[in-house]
């Protein structure tokens, strides 16, 4: 298993090949059915821990409490899914369970900003946390006031562009000072470029040594800090948990030398997860509003560590996909090639770029052609990528939805109600 460690910076992703930024090509048709369903194979008939990282909760065997406890994280009430986890801590059944609940357990505390239950998780920990220093972050942002948002009367209707790489950004106001950000659910944190926090007044929160992986596996430093004011078109948000990055590890040269993108800063999941944003790809918009308290008649959107999203196969079997709009292009995990057509696969080198600023060779498959049944619609991807990766925190996904996926309609996102709806124009 391929464990993640708290990637906070697993999203600013951009696949490059030669000197163009290249997504798969992506077409929509309206969804009609499914096909004949596909008889089970080994991988539907799992059980124990590997049926409840493929999402078989049923399949739990002897980890009854640990799969009531992921049924609780993926309907959103993470305060049932801390008490079970907490007990399987105190009392664990074996070596293995605790592992599990307790990488589950900090993403749970993480979700819900709970920084002194991870210092106590810290504290009782041998090594610590985790490599990366989470127990950095928690006591800094432990210290700050805690995090308001006011929310105006009328949806926040905001212009949309699309940088180089094609993430949506949209214009931000920190402590009085504008510049566009990205929209990037891949992002654990806010990032701000460090010569851009300068001039805003944003200051490092301490002296917080915190390392942070990136999308191409680098290391970076980071440093939390605390945005007084964040405004996005109406909405105020108060005291912000965000994190400093150096300027030259949010630009993006190839060879070295010629830089083809520079971010100044991100809107991530800590304020995306408070939202019921619409990004309108299309029509270069974005709509935010308040998420209204609502019993949706089913999620498609969940979350543990990384927010992702359900879809279908076109023989109806569930696939689901890590979603991150930072980056440019959707592509898939190995574990996926034992449920699809895999003729005419081939190897193929590409470059990837990610915080750090390195464009890496990556080696990587490259499948002709992939469907995914998304809501009423089913996405048509040619020439997409396929590489090792998709174990999280503790879930196997699929692959990774990209912004490409959303660029001839719109996607809404409300985490709250677990509710991720891709709207697309008829025809296309």
């Amino acid at each position: 298993m391929k464990q993640m460690m708290f990637y906070m910076l697993s999203g600013l992703m951009i696949l490059v090949n030669g000197c163009s930024i290249n997504p798969s090509t992506v077409s929509v048709a309206p969804f009609t059915g499914f096909g004949e369903t596909a008889a089970p194979g080994p991988a539907d008939q799992e059980e124990g821990w590997e049926a409840l990282q493929h999402w078989q909760l049923d399949s739990a065997g002897s980890h009854p409490k640990f799969a009531e406890a992921l049924r609780y994280v993926l309907a959103g009430q993470f305060d049932s899914a801390e008490q079970i986890m907490a007990g399987i801590v105190a009392d664990p059944p074996d070596s293995l369970s605790l592992k599990y609940a307790l990488a589950v357990l900090k993403e749970l505390y993480i979700q819900q900003s709970d920084w002194p239950a991870l210092l106590i998780m810290d504290a009782q920990s041998d090594s610590g946390l985790d490599r990366q220093n989470t127990a950095g972050l928690a006591r800094a942002f432990s210290r700050a006031t805690a995090e308001e948002y006011h929310f105006p009367d009328v949806p926040v209707v905001l212009p949309t562009g699309l940088s180089l790489s094609g993430v949506p950004e949209i214009e931000v106001t920190v402590n009085g000072v504008r510049k566009k950000f990205w929209i990037d659910t891949g992002a654990s944190f806010s990032v701000l470029a460090s010569d851009f926090a300068q001039t805003c007044g944003v200051f490092p929160a301490g002296n917080e040594k915190v390392m942070s992986e990136t999308a191409t596996e680098l290391q970076v430093q980071i440093q939390p800090a605390v945005i007084d004011t964040l405004c996005i078109g109406g909405l105020t948000v108060c005291h912000h948990p965000a994190i400093i990055l150096n300027k030259k590890d949010l630009e993006f040269k190839l060879f070295g030398l010629f830089r083809i993108l520079k971010i100044n800063g991100i809107l991530g999941w800590n304020a995306i997860r408070n939202l019921d944003m619409t990004i309108d790809y299309k029509n270069g918009k974005t709509t935010i509003r308040e998420s209204a308290a609502a019993e949706p008649e089913s999620r498609n959107f969940y979350w543990l560590g990384y927010p992702m999203v359900r879809g279908y196969d076109t023989q109806g079997r569930s696939l689901v996909f890590d979603l991150d709009t930072g980056a440019n292009a959707t592509s898939l995990y190995s574990a996926i090639l034992t449920k699809i057509d895999t003729t005419g696969i081939k190897s193929k080198e590409i470059h990837m770029g990610g915080a750090g600023g390195e464009l890496q060779k990556v080696e990587t498959y490259e499948i002709p052609a992939f469907s995914l049944v998304l809501d009423d619609y089913v996405l048509h991807f040619e020439r997409i990528h396929c590489n090792d990766g998709g174990y999280g925190v503790f879930f196997q996904t699929m692959g990774v939805l990209g912004s490409d996926m959303a660029k001839s309609g719109s996607i809404r996102l409300d985490y709250r109600n677990g509710v991720f709806d891709p709207e697309f124009p008829a025809g296309e």
